[in-house]
């Protein structure tokens, strides 16, 4: 069986703050005494970001032709009298 690739991946806004542990602790680590507020500064910067590159990423994007999973048929009628009613799987464009 061929490889499928990723069928998932996490969306944008989860993908920014998979990035704010490390950025918390740098600023922890660069600016000791500066609190939390920093802390929770970059974690909105991060969503901000998460949001805006999914929306842009979501524009650029054509939309998706789906169709029913594979292993369904569907009777299509042809025109050619010889050929009678085909049988015909529907899979998922891709």
């Amino acid at each position: 069986m061929g490889d499928r690739g990723q069928d998932w991946s996490p969306p944008g806004m989860l993908r920014a703050m998979l990035w704010w542990p490390p950025v918390a602790f740098v600023i922890a680590i660069a600016v000791p005494g500066a609190g939390l507020l920093p802390i929770a500064v970059a974690g909105l910067a991060l969503a901000l970001i998460g949001i805006a590159t999914a929306a842009v990423s979501r524009r650029r994007r054509p939309a998706e032709d789906v169709t029913p999973a594979t292993g369904t048929t569907a009777a299509v009628e042809t025109s050619d009298a010889l050929a009678g009613t085909l049988q015909v799987p529907q899979q998922r464009a891709a």
